[in-house]
């Protein structure tokens, strides 16, 4: 976890996420099972996060999904400079019933930021 959240470390596992195996692919993205949220929030693993998603098997992306639906976690990243575009990517390699959930979590904050007109 620490080489993920390094500034250089950061493109060291995004590299391996891209030419390793698919056994070393699983074994990263399935040592971040349960801390996704927080490194989605952070420069670095971010991108890491990004790449997980890309590249995780079926099984650890739903594990990631539900971690990213949490009720209490999407606003922070929704709102969050980096967050956001790990909520962005999960959508765009989400099946479908897995955006209906990160949409579902969403909408309530989506209505609390919509200004109100005069």
């Amino acid at each position: 976890l620490e080489l993920m959240q390094d500034a250089y470390g950061n493109y060291v596992v995004q590299y391996v996420l891209d030419v390793c195996s698919d056994s070393d692919v699983h074994a990263v993205c399935e040592s971040v099972i349960g801390k996704v949220s927080l490194l989605a929030i952070q420069k670095f693993s971010s991108n890491v996060m990004e790449k997980c998603l890309e590249r995780c098997t079926d099984g650890v992306k739903e594990q990631y999904m539900t971690e990213l639906a949490d009720g209490e976690r999407i606003r922070e990243l929704m709102m969050d400079p980096f967050g956001n575009y790990v909520v962005q990517r999960a959508l765009s390699v989400a099946t479908h019933a897995q955006a209906v959930r990160l949409v579902e979590a969403m909408k309530p904050h989506l209505m609390s930021t919509v200004p109100l007109s005069p």
